[in-house]
């Protein structure tokens, strides 16, 4: 694409400066310490010399109004501001009610009335400025090639140390279209100083980069866009204009879109006679995700529709009828994307159907295709929450819609698959009381599993009591159930209760030591890897480290267990010798 640095105007047109002003509605107080003699009257009474009173000297931009008002002192002796004449919320001092405002705090005029931010005007050096409002806008505008050119400009309301502002408009970024082309022109770039850290740095001229992405965002209006403009243009069918009307109800990305239009030249067709709101929902989508910021060249793939179509249904997956329906509904991204799935598994759901969807207003519903029929299954979840709101004892402070969903629905189902339930049987599938039957199937999983696991925990139990030991005032022996974990967890502060599963299914051995004569309190815990014969962590309460004593108690057991856990006739641990142990 040829070169269009020189080409493209830096220059914002005369009247932008007063549309882009009414947004910059916040102005300036310049404050500075001025010392300022007491009334000589009081000198004379009290027959002294008269003295000087600091005091600070106060300058609204917006109006002009200035005056000198009481000084106030800051945290720190550096730093100081002035009581203002009118009550303020001052959020920088913790959040109390008063009169004495500082650097940055954001207060009324005491003159005008008008909003303004305080500033300090130490802060500020020779011909600098502190911006005190902000705003973009961008315009349309075309070449004399017929080049369709969309301008970013940054306004700023600029407040001078001698209490003057300025607005200025600068020439942010620029976006040329002509034919399937585009380039995008740059007037800033990011820059570092030791004491203003990164800033943004205005460039003299355009720039071009060769590689380039889409920066600009979303944008509200462009002034300047016309019909006339766009039909003279190289550009004539594009239907920008048509696409930013859709901001009314949903974000637009303007650059974005004519980039898109360059690819796919029949997106205008969907926009005008396929489904409008679908298409700004599938462009929000797809810019608002994590990928965006790095599009090569303002790209967008929207690979939800087939561009190899023109016909808007056909682009959209749909016939004529189906989306006759879809205009008079006025669809969105989520009905149209359910409508789609639906009908590739066999289901063709009717306008009842999307209406019951749209009023259940669960994006998970998606979630029900090939799991059950989804028109019969929202229907019934809309049914149960009428049902719920009916029980007395709902819980005031849970939002029913909130609690029954296409989630619950699912999880329902799927512990009925685990414990066998006859999903076929219309009664078991759609239960009188959702909340009820999940309670009872979730119980009896619940139970089945603590069942199971109390099984594995006592066969579990059965191969682990070769390692029971007692020595020297301790013993040690294999947790017994979930039970015993979560209080051993409870009474020594550590996390043992998460490996029940673990322990049970034979992947790790958890033991616990105790003091002879007092077996059933909690001491240390221990996790032995039964493969090496090893410990691999033994902590006490918090999770500290081992004592001496439980440290010389472990090397005790390990050298026993190792020497093969060895009994006499009664069933005592015979201890290993010095030699066995050092080995």
């Amino acid at each position: 694409m040829k070169d269009y640095r020189k080409i493209v105007s830096r220059t914002p047109p005369e009247w932008l400066k007063e549309k882009m002003a009414v947004n910059l509605d916040t102005g300036g107080l310049i404050y500075q310490i001025q010392w300022v003699e007491e009334d000589p009257m009081g000198a004379i009474l009290e027959r002294r010399k008269r003295r000087k009173t600091k005091m600070v000297k106060v300058k609204c931009s917006e109006c002009g109004g200035e005056g000198v008002l009481p000084w106030a002192q800051g945290r720190s002796e550096k730093t100081y501001g002035f009581h203002h004449p009118g009550e303020v919320w001052n959020d920088r001092w913790g959040g109390q009610n008063g009169d004495a405002v500082y650097h940055g705090d954001a207060v009324l005029c005491p003159w005008c009335g008008s909003p303004v931010e305080v500033i300090r005007a130490e802060t500020l050096r020779r011909n600098c400025w502190h911006e005190t409002a902000e705003t973009t806008a961008m315009t349309a505008s075309t070449l004399q090639g017929g080049e369709l050119v969309l301008s970013g400009w940054r306004a700023q309301r600029r407040v001078y140390r001698d209490g003057h502002e300025e607005v200025a408009i600068d020439p942010m970024e620029a976006y040329v279209f002509h034919g399937n082309e585009a380039c995008k022109l740059t007037g800033w770039r990011n820059a570092y100083s030791g004491n203003a850290g990164y800033y943004i740095e205005l460039k003299r001229e355009w720039g071009q980069p060769k590689d380039w992405s889409e920066s600009w965002g979303s944008e509200g209006e462009i002034y300047g866009l016309t019909e006339e403009l766009i039909q003279g243009s190289s550009m004539p069918h594009c239907k920008l204009v048509e696409y930013m009307r859709m901001q009314k109800v949903k974000k637009v990305y303007p650059v974005a879109y004519l980039r898109l239009y360059q690819m796919h030249p029949q997106v205008e067709n969907l926009l005008m006679n396929g489904l409008p709101m679908l298409l700004a929902e599938l462009i929000d989508q797809e810019i608002g995700g994590r990928v965006w910021s790095n599009n090569k060249k303002g790209r967008l793939i929207l690979g939800e529709i087939n561009w190899d179509e023109r016909e808007p249904a056909k682009m959209l997956g749909l016939n004529r009828g189906e989306l006759r329906l879809a205009r008079e509904m006025g669809w969105c991204r989520f009905l149209w994307q359910l409508y789609l799935a639906a009908k590739e598994s066999g289901e063709s759901l009717t306008e009842e159907d999307l209406r019951n969807a749209f009023y259940l207003g669960d994006e998970d519903a998606i979630d029900l295709v090939g799991q059950g029929p989804v028109g019969k299954s929202v229907a019934y979840l809309l049914r149960q929450i009428e049902v719920c709101g009916e029980n007395e004892e709902t819980d005031p402070y849970v939002e029913i819609e909130d609690y029954i969903g296409v989630q619950m629905l699912l999880d329902y189902w799927h512990m009925c698959r685990l414990m066998g339930w006859d999903l076929s049987d219309k009664h078991v599938k759609f239960p009188p009381d959702l909340c009820q039957a999940h309670d009872r199937v979730m119980q009896e999983k619940k139970d089945l599993s603590e069942e199971r696991m109390k099984s594995a925990f006592d066969q579990r139990a059965e191969v682990l009591k070769k390692f029971r030991f007692q020595a020297e005032g301790l013993l040690i022996r294999p947790a017994a159930s979930q039970k015993e974990l979560n209080e051993e967890a409870k009474q020594l502060s550590h996390c043992v209760w998460s490996y029940a599963e673990r322990h049970a299914s034979g992947q790790t051995a958890i033991f616990f030591i105790r003091h002879v004569d007092k077996p059933k309190k909690s001491y240390f815990t221990l996790e032995l890897d039964e493969l090496h014969l090893v410990v691999r962590q033994n902590r006490g309460k918090g999770n500290c480290d081992r004592t001496k004593e439980v440290e010389a108690f472990e090397a005790l057991w390990l050298s026993w267990i190792r020497a093969g856990c060895k009994r006499d006739k009664d069933g005592e641990p015979v201890l290993p010798n010095r030699k066995e142990m050092c080995a």
